[in-house]
């Protein structure tokens, strides 16, 4: 990937959301090769990010639930039903959209998870790992792609052949500062995720799936795995002690 790709292999890329912005930013992708997605794995290694797939993350939500419990066995087992039922509900809803998701349900069980995070580590610490890897493997695929651009005046550089993440966020701070100001003239179209659509386009090269949602200042609600999955930004694994302060009923009761 730090070999420069020939003219011929370079594409040009604008973010859709800047189709009526004039002028208009173009950026130079070069393309993948067959070891891409193992240069890929091997940075975000280097950068120390990991992520916890959404089985980790609910497993770690009934291992807490249980420790944190203080009532019946029966309520107990109830609880724990009624949270693998929700999963399972949003699972299947991600790929038929004829299952509706119960928003009243949703928002107490979110409310549920929460405070069993507030008393329970591992869950905290799950979340921020899947934060920060949200916010920068993304970034991490597109610094390994972009050889160039024109009409920003972010300067282009290159580290070791590939953009260093300093110059992507002072990039990803300049197209948030065009689209605001377009959004702002009524320019039709631009719509303020057009530094995620670069994101996405990077992703793409990689054979993998990103939510094409916004994520900036914070993640979209689904987050991109090592494998190149989605997930809602629930997750999990291991063990860990519940903190000193336990919730009455830490679940739904």
């Amino acid at each position: 990937m730090s070999v420069p790709a020939s003219g011929s292999e370079i594409s040009d890329f604008f973010p859709p959301s800047f189709g009526n912005l004039e002028p208009r930013p173009t950026f130079r992708f070069r393309p993948a090769s067959p070891r891409s997605q193992r240069i890929y794995a091997q940075r975000l290694k280097r950068a120390g990010l990991r992520f916890y797939s959404d089985v980790d993350v609910q497993a770690e939500a009934i291992r807490a639930m249980r420790a944190l419990w203080i009532g019946n066995d029966d309520q107990l087992r109830a609880n724990e039903a009624r949270l693998t039922n929700y999963w399972e509900t949003v699972k299947q809803a991600a790929t038929d959209s004829t299952i509706a998701i119960d928003l009243a349900e949703a928002e107490e069980i979110a409310t549920a998870l929460q405070r069993l995070s507030d008393n329970w580590p591992m869950l905290r610490s799950m979340d921020a790992d899947n934060w920060l890897f949200n916010q920068e493997a993304p970034k991490i695929a597109l610094g390994l792609f972009l050889c160039g651009w024109s009409g920003v005046e972010t300067p282009f550089r290159l580290e070791d052949g590939e953009v260093p993440m300093a110059t992507l966020d002072a990039l990803e701070a300049e197209v948030d500062r065009i689209e605001k100001k377009a959004i702002a003239d009524k320019v039709e179209g631009v719509i303020g995720v057009g530094f995620t659509q670069l994101q996405v386009h990077a992703l793409g090269l990689l054979d993998l799936e990103v939510d094409t949602e916004k994520n900036s200042p914070s993640p979209s609600s689904q987050s991109v795995t090592p494998d190149g999955s989605t997930t809602d930004g629930s997750e999990t694994t291991g063990g860990t002690e519940p903190s000193e302060t336990s919730p009455s009923q830490p679940a739904m009761d």
